[in-house]
């Protein structure tokens, strides 16, 4: 009787197996994973995540469903073709929205297109935003350039530096603050549509406003932000002023090369100043293009490595740029001084012309550029030159005739920058 009844129980629980695995096979395929880092994060078409997915790669697609919410981080694209029941959170190159998310959707990126549908808001922070899709309730964007042409359920606000575009139907107010505001004939704005910008709108024909139009003025800037503006340009000045006087008397032989290099040979130094501005970021953006195209593996230990690298190497360049005024200055204010006059001397006399140079607004730019790309050229050959003595005349900031200099002596300081005779 015992074996029957236990033979009776390994058939019925076969049967019901049996049945059971048909209906198995019909469910979509489960992966409970909520966090992925990879080359390629990919959520296949079919596939189901029961939680909130993690994920870092240099790609992340997603063809599935999510349900919970998505943080991404991608050195490539953000792509959403299937179905998100949660919220989006990311930063990536680009981010594609065609498939549907019913949460809200926050990212950073360069581009931002949204396609398909999203349920809450979309704030974002891109240099071009593209909507053809529609948004449940706001679209919040900072950008250059904005073109909102789907269905927005509410608000749009925002700032776009370029030009901003709209049109499709927008259920609540419109506050843009742009360089440009273009809206397409037929669009319809439920509220009030407002703009601040310098020019006038380009509104097409049948555009409809439940409420009015609004053109306001830029707004000014801040009394206090000017004042920190203001306040800041002073202390960088100052700090010109300070540090060249020092180098007077912590480095004098190095500014002497330096300023021999800017009055003997202008164009050559501010061909190194660019080579030494433009190189080193040159080759850290191509490592870390070359770290990122690689696997997460490879890219974690490049950035730990690399990291304190770039650091410094932009330290030093941004040490070199605040450095570059001095060998300018004092070559150029030593030159119309004449002959026999301190180094000294003609740095300041160079700093005053500077400083009356940059409150001209058109040529503020060129002189600050010029600045820079010489004295760091002169420096950096400076630098070159550290380990053999020039082969240059040693009164060179005096502005001395040739047959007035002294033999150099490698330490004596005094000679390079001489008092104006009695």
């Amino acid at each position: 009787m015992k074996h029957r009844f236990a033979v009776a129980t390994l058939f019925v629980g076969l049967l019901l197996a049996l049945m059971a695995a048909p209906a198995a096979a019909l469910q979509p395929p489960t992966i409970t994973a909520d966090r992925a880092a990879a080359d390629l994060v990919l959520v296949q078409k079919g596939d189901v995540v029961t939680e909130d997915l993690y994920a870092v790669g240099n790609r992340v697609v997603i063809e599935g469903t999510v349900e919970g919410d998505v943080l991404a981080l991608s050195t490539g694209e953000l792509l959403i073709t299937g179905h998100v029941t949660g919220s989006i959170n990311g930063v990536a190159s680009s981010v594609v929205i065609s498939g549907t998310v019913d949460g809200s959707v926050r990212v950073a990126a360069a581009t931002v297109r949204v396609d398909g549908h999203i349920g809450g808001d979309l704030f974002v922070g891109a240099s071009n935003v593209i909507v053809t899709g529609d948004i449940g309730r706001d679209l919040l964007a900072w950008s250059r350039n904005l073109d909102s042409t789907g269905s927005i359920g509410r608000n749009v606000s925002g700032q776009s530096f370029g030009t901003a575009r709209l049109g499709g139907t927008i259920g609540g107010d419109v506050e843009m603050t742009t360089n440009r505001l273009d809206v397409l004939a037929g669009t319809t704005v439920g509220g009030t549509l407002a703009y601040r910008s310098s020019t006038g709108a380009t509104i097409g024909q049948g555009v409809t406003a439940g409420r009015q139009i609004v053109r306001r003025e830029p707004v000014r800037p801040n009394v206090r932000v000017e004042a920190i503006f203001t306040l800041t340009r002073l202390v960088g000045l100052l700090s010109v002023l300070i540090i060249g006087l020092l180098l007077f008397w912590a480095a004098p032989r190095p500014l002497e090369r330096a300023v021999h290099m800017v009055r003997t040979a202008p164009l050559r130094t501010v061909l190194f100043g660019l080579a030494a501005a433009v190189l080193p970021p040159l080759v850290i953006g191509l490592a870390a293009g070359a770290a990122i195209a690689s696997s997460v593996e490879l890219a974690l230990p490049a950035l730990v490595v690399g990291g304190p690298i770039a650091v410094t190497m932009f330290g030093l360049i941004a040490v070199g740029i605040l450095l570059a005024p001095v060998p300018v200055l004092t070559g150029v204010g030593g030159r119309l001084l004449g002959r026999a006059r301190s180094g000294q001397a003609g740095f300041l006399l160079g700093a005053f012309l500077w400083v009356g140079l940059l409150l001209i607004p058109f040529v503020r730019t060129v002189v600050l550029v010029v600045t820079a790309l010489l004295g760091l050229g002169a420096w950096t050959s400076a630098l070159l030159a550290a380990g053999r003595e020039p082969i240059v005349e040693p009164q060179v900031l005096t502005g001395a005739a040739p047959a007035e200099v002294i033999e150099e002596t490698r330490d004596d300081a005094a000679q390079l920058f001489p008092l104006p005779p009695e």
